[in-house]
């Protein structure tokens, strides 16, 4: 099993922010993650089983970096998860985070709705 929970954030205006901090946080969010995923694939397919884990925060759904929860509750939450048969897909932990997720699922859905037609209206 592999739990990806690196991340990094450098709080203030974006623009404000340097190449540098901008490179920083990618590096550690998205290439970092990607980096330990690939080294250790080849022995979950070797072992034909496997299981990734990645952590993020709802300032992946909303912009703001600090968080509630206690961290023991979720690492045995995640223990209990990936003892399953079918893990989730998807786990949204946490009350706030719960709450964030049902307000950007119904933006998002009605969005989608306002713009049905001509989003189907694309295919060739």
């Amino acid at each position: 099993m592999l739990v990806n929970i690196a991340a990094n954030f450098y709080a203030g205006f974006f623009e404000e922010l340097s190449a540098e901090q901008m490179n920083q946080q990618l590096f550690t969010s998205l290439l970092g993650p990607m980096n330990v995923a690939r080294a250790v694939l080849p022995t979950m397919r070797n072992q034909k089983s496997g299981l990734i884990i990645t952590i993020s925060s709802t300032a992946g759904l909303i912009g703001f970096g600090q968080q509630s929860g206690d961290p023991a509750k979720l690492a045995k939450a995640l223990i209990d998860l990936s003892a399953k048969d079918k893990p989730s897909y998807r786990f949204i932990a946490g009350a706030n985070a719960i709450e964030t997720a049902e307000k950007v699922a119904t933006t998002l859905q009605q969005q989608l709705n306002a713009f049905r037609e001509l989003s189907s209206s694309l295919a060739f």
